[in-house]
């Protein structure tokens, strides 16, 4: 759900757009979203290698469609993806991205997700993320994933980025998460990794934490195989891998500068 923008005074000014190449995917982004592409694309957070041919995917706080993408094309044509998405802007990107590129198996949704309980109806950005508020600004349509699951035969897998509304989706509705095969949560608290990692494990899940050496070797093999689409965006970005690099090897963690902040894979176990 996360989306990010520039603040003057208090007005939020939309960051300027740009294009960048994900193999034969051609993805428009806000500037301030390249850090996105990288962890996407080059970093391979959410392993493309866990989902197959013919999957239904959930990618819940889908931003501009990188990772909905990206899945379109290895689930194929017997696939789908349901790409949701509360912010209106970064939905229109949403859907110019999966018309740009003539997928024909993304879904994009409007909406944001919440558990069955009850919950705020107003969306409000905050910084880099944008979440659910009584003191939110604009009005949006909150789904369930039950509601989600009619509009399916099957789920495989699901990745949330859903800023803080975790805890409420896995504590109502598990009976539908417990049927993927893979799960990818981003998380903001330590309790909340613990709680979220108890539940994965009680249904039958290995969960592990995604981390620098995973973000290293999988970077460092993207690149070599993508030199050219990597040289893009780091003239675009301004050099990011490279600042990123430096904050490395000065101790600075360049991937988690939020505290707390962290990423759970998830993977069913084979009984």
């Amino acid at each position: 759900m996360g989306f990010w923008y520039i603040r003057r005074g208090d007005e939020p000014v939309r960051p300027k757009a740009v294009k960048l190449k994900a193999g034969p995917l051609q993805l428009d982004m806000p500037n301030e979203m390249i850090v996105s592409h990288y962890a996407t694309y080059f970093a391979e957070q959410y392993r493309l290698s866990l989902i197959s041919t013919g999957d239904t995917v959930l990618d819940l706080g889908a931003g501009y469609g990188d990772f909905s993408l990206l899945a379109a094309l290895k689930v194929g044509p017997r696939g789908r993806v349901i790409a949701v998405e509360p912010d209106l802007w970064a939905f229109s990107f949403l859907t110019r991205n999966i018309r740009a590129n003539a997928l024909s198996n993304v879904v994009a949704v409007h909406a944001a997700i919440w558990g069955d309980e009850p919950h705020p109806t107003l969306f409000r950005q905050e910084g880099t993320g944008s979440k659910l508020s009584d003191s939110g600004s604009a009005a949006v349509n909150v789904v369930t994933m039950e509601d989600l699951r009619t509009k399916v035969t099957r789920i495989d897998v699901i990745k949330m980025d859903i800023e803080g509304a975790e805890s409420s989706v896995f504590r109502s509705s598990m009976a539908v998460i417990a049927h993927a095969r893979s799960v990818f949560v981003e998380v903001h608290s330590p309790s909340t990794r613990l709680e979220i990692s108890s539940l994965l494990d009680d249904a039958g899940f290995t969960t592990f934490t995604w981390n620098m050496r995973s973000v290293m070797s999988t970077s460092a093999r993207n690149v070599l195989r993508h030199p050219l689409e990597f040289l893009e965006a780091e003239y675009k970005s301004g050099f990011y891998a490279l600042r990123a690099a430096t904050r490395a090897f000065r101790g600075k963690n360049p991937v988690d500068s939020q505290s707390g902040l962290s990423l759970i894979i998830a993977t069913k176990r084979v009984s």
